[in-house]
């Protein structure tokens, strides 16, 4: 099974759908950060594009541990953050507010039940942080003037560097 994780209006066939808005081809109306719908090591991929910036940086230990839990041994975890140091660095270049407001902020109205339901960003990442060191041995691209980091399959994002991010509370099945 592959997940596509708080995919919001973008559908993406052979992917199971997963999100707090309410949209008809999603199959699990959920928050995220818990995935009780999902038995363990069920997902052959996890992917979560512009997701995890609505975790702040303490959620986001949790939210990747389960994540974990679904995910397959062997199993991809594909991701993508804002990248704070290139949302500076086009600042610094145009010293326009309007063009990194949106990727550090963020804002997304999502319609769900009772009514619509408006998320913002919590946190933003780049590479350097600690959150981020135990996965150095990762290849980062960042896409230039995007703002964002991509983790993507080469090298990809295994189950084991998922760990090593996750510290020594999670245990390798």
């Amino acid at each position: 099974m592959k997940l596509h994780l708080g995919c919001g209006k973008r559908f993406i066939p052979g992917f199971v759908h997963v999100d707090v808005a309410d949209f008809p081809h999603i199959e699990h109306r959920h928050d995220v950060g818990s995935l009780p719908m999902f038995k363990d090591e069920s997902a052959t991929l996890v992917y979560a594009c512009h997701v995890l910036e609505y975790f702040d940086r303490l959620e986001v230990v949790d939210v990747l541990r389960e994540w974990h839990r679904v995910l397959a041994h062997g199993g991809i975890v594909r991701l993508a953050v804002p990248d704070f140091a290139a949302l500076a660095e086009v600042y610094r270049r145009h010293g326009d507010l309007a063009r990194v407001l949106g990727p550090l902020y963020g804002r997304i109205e999502v319609p769900a039940e009772g009514g619509p339901r408006v998320l913002y960003h919590r946190t933003v990442y780049d590479f350097e942080s600690p959150f981020y060191a135990p996965a150095t041995n990762l290849k980062v691209r960042v896409i230039p003037n995007a703002g964002h980091v991509f983790w993507l399959d080469d090298p990809q994002l295994t189950r084991r560097h998922l760990l090593d991010a996750l510290g020594d509370g999670a245990a390798c099945k």
